[in-house]
């Protein structure tokens, strides 16, 4: 059988590698982080599909690939929501 104190400094390191882990988790799933990332993928796209609307294009796919898809995912709300404003006119019109 193993003395204690043999293992000791392996469930030492267990311990203080979970605790690393676990400071990691908690960091990420932070709520205030949360919201800063989506916050600085939100400008980005918004920066990326203003780029392409006034022809610079998409940005490239080895610099990040979900940068090209968030900026067409910002066009397509900016076009979704014109359209729906656009209609909403008319039918008020028509009435």
């Amino acid at each position: 059988m193993s003395d204690p104190r043999d293992i000791h400094p392996e469930v030492q390191a267990a311990r203080d590698e979970l605790t690393a882990t676990l400071d990691e988790l908690l960091t990420r799933v932070n709520p205030k982080n949360v919201a800063q990332e989506v916050s600085s993928a939100t400008k980005l796209a918004a920066t990326d599909a203003a780029t392409f609307v006034t022809g610079g294009g998409f940005p490239h796919d080895d610099e990040d690939p979900r940068r090209a898809r968030n900026a067409k995912a910002a066009l397509g709300v900016a076009v979704g929501g014109a359209a729906l404003l656009v209609l909403s006119i008319l039918t008020k019109k028509r009435k």
